[in-house]
Order: structure tokens, then sequence, then C-alpha cells
């Protein structure tokens, strides 16, 4: 436009002054919407447990036997899968043993133990969990120090209810404040720890 007629052109420094705005507001956003996909994908991974327990749970009262929900590595993610408890149904050890997957977990998502908690089970060089074993009533027994951890720090505590057999998922956190009994189990379990915040 010209200026004669009334109308107003963008200037160049206008015009930059727009284009950094957009930029700073871009890098404040970016990383809050990202922390939205990570705690959705954490979600997501923390409800597929959940599930996995009751259809473990199921298993377990159908079946007549004792059954181990474990979460294990597979091809670069982790699963969680049922299996009959060693020794249980008199099957021989040439594994024969019935053996279900239950869910997969979203990719950045795993099962850890956070401390060494007595009648925990972790087998580093296979990859293995044991979360809990569920008797055919449907009754289980929860591994202490398990937990879901997921992208971005994020982690949630699991427990099993001994009396339902319910896998219950605890409140979704981020990172740990580094006191010493916190620092102490994500040392035990591995996990590097700056700052006093356990990464």
């Amino acid at each position: 436009m010209s200026p004669g007629r009334g109308g107003r052109a963008f200037t160049l420094v206008e015009l930059l002054v727009a284009i950094v705005l957009v930029i700073v507001i871009g890098a404040i956003a970016l990383p809050v919407a990202m922390g939205f996909g990570a705690r959705a994908v954490f979600g997501e991974a923390c409800e597929r447990v959940r599930i996995a327990g009751a259809l473990a749970r199921s298993e377990a009262i159908r079946r007549g036997f004792v059954v181990e929900a474990v979460a294990e590595e597979f091809r670069g993610g982790w699963r969680i899968v049922a299996v009959e408890a060693r020794g249980e149904s008199g099957d021989d050890a040439a594994g024969t043993a019935w053996r279900e997957v239950l869910a997969e977990l979203p990719a950045g998502c795993s099962v850890v133990i956070a401390g060494s908690g007595q009648g925990a089970t972790d087998d580093p060089e296979a990859g293995t969990v044991l979360i809990a074993r569920i008797r055919p009533g449907g009754a289980a027994a929860g591994m202490p120090g398990v937990r879901i951890a997921g992208p971005s720090g994020l982690w949630a505590g699991l427990t099993v209810n001994g009396w339902t057999g319910v896998f219950e998922v605890g409140a979704i956190k981020s990172g740990v404040e580094g006191d010493a009994p916190d620092r102490e189990l994500a040392e035990a379990a591995g996990v590097a720890v700056a700052d006093g915040l356990i990464k």
C-alpha cells in the first residue's frame, strides 16, 4: 500500500519482532505440550498394567493354579505375561507350563524394582520382574518396590491388593526428591541419581 492512501505497511523491524515473539512463545509452549504427551503415554502404560493384573487374576481363578504376573523385556520394549507358577500343575521342567501375553507397554515405559525388598525377584540378565503371584481363589501376593517407569522421568508405584488380587497404580510422579531412603532405593535399582533428583 502506498503511504498516501491512509494505509500502513509493516516495517522490517515490526516483522522481526513478531517472528521473535512467535519463537519465544513456541519455546515456552513446546516443552509443556511434550509433557502432556509423555503423561498420556505413561497413563496408557499404567492402565495396561492394571488391566493385565485383572486378566492374570481371572486366569488364576479359571485355570485353578497359581499364576505369576511377570514383566519382561521384549523386542526393545516391555510386556506383561502370565505364567503358571513353577511346579503348580505337575508338568515336567521341559517347558510345557502355560504362558500367555497379557499386555505390551508403550515405547519408553518399563516395570522396575525400586528397591531390594524381601521377596522381590529381579533378574537383570533375563530382563524380567516378578510383579505378583495370584492364587486360584484370586488373592495375591505382590512384590514390594515394583514401579512403572515412563518417559520424562515419570513413575508410579504398583501394589497388589492381597485380598482381592487387584493391581493398584499409585499417583503419577515426576522424579523423586533426593532424600536418603529414595536415593538408596534408586541406586539399588540402578537408576541414576543427580542433583537430588532421580533421573
